[in-house]
């Protein structure tokens, strides 16, 4: 309640940049913190949990333990999940009237649902040791070496970057199967810093915001004497300065006011479920809201796990009616602690929900804390601690969280397991923009395209198989397949059997020929072909198909001859 007070005050006299934490980018992949916290940030597809094997699944799973086991104190995970609306309509031009009024009417279908994509961040924050037998030695120790020796918190932070990317590396390596991206890497090639961009997104309501690079950043807190500075790609002043878009006024809702306005609520975990499963959260998947889900686990050093997990067991010996299978759980745990096979942090966890009109909001906060509450959880919407769940959002802001829990990192493998739905690709293909946008059950789009996407120089091919049982659409498929990518003003060839094709393709002003024998308009006759040397020989082998018994696979050397003389 303190901190809670505390900070009201401060966003009462300080402006919103002086309470955000990250001051600015040691490089374009790392950021700092004033408190001396370091970070990167990585971005993950997921894997499509509602298509893969459990086989498969369990497989990501064991992997994703495995990596959060080998972590040291030192370091605080921080994953967002950012569900935000997108825009459907994927434009071009169509050939004729039939494939434009289609694509419309398909377009409207849009106009009043929403759309929604989930995209998955894994922040590292290298926050030091901060407990267990050498933490408190290490701080001492770090604090007279900043007041004794200039260059010591140069040399920390040296240290801080080599940890970070060493872990940073092992992580990369780890998900790889989660396709993951460090943000920052692709800075050049897209044209703006991403990570500046993702810090910006809580914020700023959940609004991307690229900071795309200027010709000139003038650093708003830097004099004119260090104007040189200002010709970079990024901001060298105070990274605050420039991220917060939106003024936030925080009420029973809380309201970011700009060009455009909406508003946001913060909803925590009041109680925790009794059993844990890679499911759990999923159901924020299919929210049919905008929001940032955010988790946080830091890292408790081993000897001090051991405690307290120690200590949690004599409790429960204590008392006279103590759970057996609770007391034989602990021991379980204290055994994968000590052997290394688990560890314990403390985990938090929060969710912004946004929307456009306070009764928007109020329904969408029902419906989340409705599905929660089908998993087992109890959650609930902040109210005096609505500022302080706010700030907790922001990676490094370790000191605003309210509500933590120590859990173990099986259990944080179960609360992020990164799953996601499939999105396919909307831009960068070979045909330029998707053929396609399909809605699936869980309100997100799915891109169709032909081709996976590749560079100019390594074009892959397209091809595309439908299957199915009578009746279940085939045909509708393809000629809406079809009419899509019209878009692209190319020409189908299309062999069609029973028709099925006949009725859009003269829709779309096409020509449909039947070629059947009762078709008397039309034959094929081989031999009325220009007499050529290449239509001869195709004559000739044409000849020798329609003489070959059944199952025959070639014919005498001198049947092909008397073949050949019939031909010349």
């Amino acid at each position: 309640m303190r901190l809670i007070k505390q900070l009201k005050n401060i966003l009462g006299d300080l402006r919103l940049s002086d309470v955000y934490p990250i001051t600015h980018l040691n490089n374009r992949a790392v950021f700092e913190a004033s408190n001396g916290m370091i970070g990167s940030t990585i971005r993950l597809d997921g894997v499509p949990f509602d298509t893969e094997t459990n086989e498969l699944m369990n497989q990501f799973r064991r992997e994703w333990k495995n990596t959060i086991r080998g972590l040291s104190d030192s370091i605080s995970l921080h994953v967002t999940i950012h569900r935000e609306a997108v825009n459907p309509i994927l434009g071009g031009t169509f050939p004729n009237e039939f494939t434009r009024r289609l694509n419309t009417r398909y377009e409207e279908k849009f106009a009043h649902t929403h759309l929604y994509k989930n995209t998955l961040y894994l922040t590292l924050i290298y926050k030091g040791v901060t407990s267990g037998k050498s933490g408190w030695l290490i701080n001492k120790v770090k604090r007279l070496s900043e007041k004794t020796v200039k260059q010591a918190r140069a040399m920390i932070r040296a240290h801080q970057m080599e940890s970070l990317e060493k872990v940073r590396a092992q992580m990369l390596s780890s998900l790889a199967k989660f396709k993951p991206v460090l943000l920052g890497s692709r800075d050049e090639e897209v044209g703006y810093s991403e990570l500046l961009e993702f810090l910006g997104l809580a914020i700023n309501g959940g609004k991307s915001a690229p900071f795309r690079f200027p010709k000139a950043t003038l650093p708003i807190s830097e004099s004119i004497a260090t104007m040189k500075k200002a010709f970079s790609k990024y901001p060298t002043g105070n990274i605050g300065q420039y991220l917060f878009r939106y003024r936030l006024f925080f009420g029973k809702a809380i309201q970011f006011q700009g060009a455009d306005s909406r508003f946001a609520a913060m909803l925590s975990i009041k109680d925790y479920p009794h059993d844990t499963s890679s499911l759990i959260f999923d159901c924020l998947l299919n929210l049919e809201a905008e929001f940032i889900a955010t988790h946080t686990f830091s890292v408790e050093a081993r000897d001090v796990s051991l405690k307290l997990v120690e200590k949690q067991t004599k409790q429960l010996e204590s008392v006279d009616d103590a759970g057996k299978s609770q007391i034989e759980q602990l021991a379980e745990l204290l055994d994968a602690i000590a052997s290394r096979q688990d560890v314990l942090g403390y985990h938090h966890h929060s969710l912004m929900i946004f929307a456009d009109t306070i009764q928007e909001l109020d329904k969408a906060v029902n419906n989340a804390i409705g599905q929660y509450k089908d998993e087992g959880i109890t959650a609930i919407r902040e109210d005096v601690g609505q500022e302080a769940a706010f700030f907790a959002q922001i990676p490094t802001n370790l000191k605003y969280i309210a509500r933590s829990v120590l859990i173990s990192g099986d259990n944080f493998t179960d609360f992020c397991p990164f799953h996601n739905y499939r999105l396919g690709y909307r831009d960068g293909n070979h045909l330029g923009s998707a053929v396609t946008l399909l809605e699936t059950a869980a309100k997100t789009p799915y891109f169709f395209n032909y081709h996976l996407p590749s560079a100019n120089k390594s074009l892959t091919a397209g091809h595309a198989m439908v299957l199915g049982i009578t009746g279940s659409g085939k045909t509708a498929l393809m000629t809406w397949l079809d009419a899509q990518a019209s878009r692209y003003n190319g020409f189908t060839f299309i062999f069609d059997v029973k028709r099925g094709f006949d009725f859009y393709i003269r829709a779309c002003g096409g020509y449909y020929a039947v070629l059947s024998p009762d078709d008397k308009s039309v034959r094929f006759n081989p031999f009325q072909l220009p007499d050529v040397s290449t239509n001869r020989e195709f004559c000739k082998k044409w000849l020798i198909q329609l003489v070959k018994e059944k199952e025959e696979d070639h014919i005498d050397v001198e049947t092909q001859e008397l073949l050949g003389d019939c031909v010349n």
